[in-house]
């Protein structure tokens, strides 16, 4: 008796899992799987990008010791509508003023740069290199808050 009792619970089972396999299998409209969402609805293109159509991309380097600095300005910089393709800490944290390093593009890149960061002009440098794959680097210095930028780039803390 026990015996057929479990033969019938385990047969409820897997006429169970069969239904639902089989009332699955034709669900092409039910869900909503598509996976060619136009993305640049989500993406703020920065105003350089607006008047040029090129899209800046950046690494910012922590080079204060702050912690997280370089991820609040990687979440800042990306809302102005600049592709940071790593944030990371720089090779020291003795960086007494913020610095950008122009790697390839035209000079007007990194008077945008500046301009968004707050940073005076004539702390960009260029150190050209024909194979990077970034535009500049943004070394954020000891200065950090007396950046314009830094107020607006608190929004992007952490809780």
């Amino acid at each position: 008796m026990m015996s057929n009792v479990m033969m019938f619970g385990l047969g409820m089972i897997v006429i169970g899992f069969i239904w639902s396999f089989l009332s699955n299998f034709g669900i092409e409209g039910k869900l909503d799987f598509e996976t060619t969402k136009d993305l640049s609805a989500l993406v703020k293109p920065s105003i350089y990008e607006e008047k040029t159509g090129h899209i800046i991309r950046v690494e910012v380097l922590n080079g204060c010791g702050v912690r997280k600095l370089a991820a609040l300005y990687r979440e800042f910089l990306r809302d102005q509508g600049i592709d940071v393709i790593r944030s990371k800490n720089a090779d020291n944290s003795e960086y007494e003023k913020t610095i950008i390093i122009r790697r390839k593009g035209s000079q007007g890149i990194a008077e945008e740069l500046s301009r968004i960061m707050g940073v005076d002009p004539a702390k960009i440098e260029t150190i050209s290199s024909p194979d990077a794959v970034i535009d500049a680097t943004i070394i954020i210095g000891q200065d950090y808050d007396d950046l314009t930028s830094f107020k607006e780039a608190l929004h992007y803390k952490e809780p």
